[in-house]
């Protein structure tokens, strides 16, 4: 269980530095217009959750991969934990 939630870690580790390569190759203006479009918006509110609390206040670039990987840890703790709760164990 500890292996696949450092997984899902490492996977929002990984998302996190995108968007941050993204936002750093980007023009502004070609990244003010990007995050205008909904499919785009989306994906960012999907792949980054805590990207809705960016909108509020300022997050330095290097923090926005812990963020992220942090969250995704949460998430894959939560789903491992129900998926071990909900699993039929054998019979005896």
């Amino acid at each position: 269980m500890t292996r696949r939630i450092a997984v899902w870690a490492s996977l929002g580790f990984v998302v996190g530095c995108a968007w941050v390569l993204y936002t750093f190759a980007a023009a502004p203006q070609q990244l003010i217009m990007a995050l205008r479009e909904p499919a785009i918006k989306t994906l960012l509110i999907l792949s980054c959750p805590l990207a809705f609390a960016f909108r509020s206040f300022a997050v330095p670039f290097w923090a926005v991969p812990l963020m992220n990987a942090a969250t995704y840890a949460a998430i894959g703790a939560t789903i491992e934990m129900l998926r071990r709760t909900l699993r039929p164990h054998p019979a005896v």
